[in-house]
């Protein structure tokens, strides 16, 4: 009995060291969270022209593979996108509000400029989601949820 108590205590012992946050990222500020590391998609839905595609890291039901998209915040409100077909491209970012839900980008791509409103904003240690939506070059609307993690 004594034996299985003190295996009980050292367990959760180890169990709750596992847990605890590290303190150097929850003491950040949104701005730092979301310059710390470049972020890939861990879950999409995105709504375009009439046509839903979905994505789930890891999953074999996917409508579109995600799986090469980063995006990369820089301190200086700059950063880099790369999409799913290995292009990147440059854009500059914003918070649009003082609670920080909100954020622009505006990317440069080769056939012209888009402009993303990402809205209902969450950051967090390795939580980056929310909703954007924006218009492509050729004009279609776009409306996406998204849950991004940070890259290993």
């Amino acid at each position: 009995m004594k034996l299985t108590l003190k295996l009980l205590c050292i367990i959760l012992i180890f169990s709750i060291a596992a847990c605890t946050k590290d303190p150097q990222i929850t003491n950040l500020t949104k701005e730092e969270i979301l310059t710390r590391k470049p972020w890939i998609t861990q879950e999409t839905y995105i709504l375009e022209a009439n046509n839903l595609t979905k994505y789930e890291r890891g999953s074999s039901t996917n409508t579109v593979n995600y799986d090469n998209e980063v995006v990369t915040f820089n301190s200086n409100n700059t950063g880099t996108f790369k999409d799913i077909y290995g292009a990147t491209n440059n854009f500059t970012w914003s918070f649009l509000d003082a609670a920080k839900s909100k954020l622009r980008l505006i990317v440069a791509y080769p056939t012209g400029s888009a402009t993303i409103n990402y809205n209902m904003v969450t950051l967090e240690e390795n939580n980056f989601s929310g909703s954007l939506n924006y218009v492509t070059p050729s004009g279609n609307k776009v409306l996406v949820s998204f849950k991004r993690i940070w890259q290993p």
